[in-house]
């Protein structure tokens, strides 16, 4: 946890219009003062409890709060973002029926200057999963973490987990849970806000970005256990190619040369394996990525190669014959 943000996450939670809600906070083994500050926010408010827990990820963090929960819905949020005033009261008010309640999200910076507009679609509207075009829709929506109101009862019923990778957790999370809804209305308010901070784990590229794969992997092994719409399976295919080229792209911001190097050979052995046989179940996008990432890992060659090449000039004093 940020200590310099959790304060301002805790009050934004306090101060719901909605008071009859239930607060769990996790501190995944933090090193600075956020634990103190939880405790003293669980002597002045009962609604409030901490737990703490050797650092293990956010995905045990999350399951584990899970575990010590009680309420009919569920939101997951993140220790440095804010919930809007009537976020609980907003996701609450439209339609408890659905499986899933979504709202709008806005990125803020750290100094909670906002970033972009909304997330969604600015309307109400609630989908059918059974349907092929809305299933195929829903996937493809931003899965920002905190901006859902998920259903217990499902959570429990179908043995819903976070994963334990090392990227993509609240994808990962969302599309399992998609196998087993059977509607989500998404609504036009704004419920939280999501703040980007470019010194954080999960902005600054790193080899773990490598662990969208196993979060894909994670995900298709549960389809499998579940009767999913075919269309499931079909974009599933479009969707890796589009994360799977988001973190082909981020190799070349890695510091590392040797880390870089090995993100680029293992995003584009993951890619061409992903379309392998099943090239017949892809959209234009997806065929449109094909062509970027081959020329991409292509260029990656001829870079290294001249890089090797300039080592050896150097070291050397060029090549023989040269």
């Amino acid at each position: 946890m940020r200590k310099i943000f959790i304060e301002k996450t805790i009050e934004s939670m306090r101060n719901q219009s909605v008071q009859e809600i239930e607060m769990i906070f996790v501190d995944d083994g933090s090193t600075d003062n956020s634990l103190a500050i939880l405790k003293q926010y669980e002597l002045i408010d009962s609604r409030i409890k901490v737990y703490s827990i050797d650092n293990n990820g956010a995905s045990y963090a999350r399951n584990y709060g899970f575990s010590h929960s009680s309420g009919e819905f569920i939101v997951y949020f993140d220790s440095d973002d804010i919930m809007d005033e009537f976020m609980i009261e907003r996701l609450t008010a439209y339609d408890c029926a659905s499986d899933i309640v979504m709202g709008q999200t806005l990125r803020i910076n750290k100094h909670g200057n906002l970033l972009s507009t909304k997330s969604l679609e600015d309307s109400l509207n609630t989908y059918d999963l059974t349907s092929n075009e809305d299933l195929v829709r829903c996937m493809n929506f931003m899965p920002f973490p905190g901006n859902k109101l998920y259903r217990r009862s499902l959570i429990e019923n179908y043995n819903l987990e976070f994963a334990p990778v090392t990227i993509g957790q609240d994808l990962n999370f969302y599309l399992k849970y998609l196998c087993v809804a059977n509607t989500i209305t998404v609504i036009p308010d704004v419920v939280s806000y999501y703040r980007i901070i470019n010194s954080s784990i999960s902005h600054v590229p790193s080899i773990r970005v490598t662990g969208i794969i196993q979060s894909f992997e994670d995900i298709l092994y549960y389809a499998e256990t579940q009767t999913v719409n075919e269309s499931f399976t079909e974009e599933i295919i479009n969707l890796k190619l589009k994360h799977y080229r988001t973190q082909f792209q981020k190799a070349s911001f890695i510091s590392s040369r040797k880390d870089q190097r090995y993100v680029y050979t293992t995003m584009y052995q993951a890619i061409i394996e992903s379309v392998h046989g099943n090239e017949i179940f892809l959209n234009s996008r997806s065929q449109e990525i094909m062509k970027y990432v081959n020329f991409r890992y292509f260029m990656r060659g001829v870079y290294f190669s001249r890089l090797y090449s300039y080592i050896r000039s150097k070291k050397w004093g060029g090549f023989p014959g040269v």
